[in-house]
């Protein structure tokens, strides 16, 4: 069906996927709690719920990697700024 969708739908990416669509909806669903205050705890928690997983599973983590990864990515950044000052080395 995601084939057909690919080939009948411009635009649409070459890894529109149910699995793509799993791991964009647990980055979403991850940035929402975030913007509420949830804690990491409750924030698993819930994901765990809506996604049918067993309140102590930690499926979560590993369909968040892009999301963890632009957080480390951001802090990253920010420890750089605050170490030169906001000034790009070169």
């Amino acid at each position: 069906m995601y084939e057909r969708l690919r080939k009948k739908v411009p635009g649409l990416p070459e890894d529109f996927s149910p699995h793509m669509l799993r791991r964009t909806n647990k980055d979403r669903m991850g940035d929402a709690a975030e913007e509420i205050g949830l804690s990491p705890a409750t924030e698993q928690s819930v994901v765990n719920q809506q996604s049918g997983w067993t309140p102590t599973s930690e499926t979560s983590l590993k369909y968040q990697r892009r999301r963890l990864r632009r957080k480390g990515n951001q802090i990253a950044m920010a420890m750089q700024d605050k170490a030169t000052g906001g000034r790009a080395n070169g």
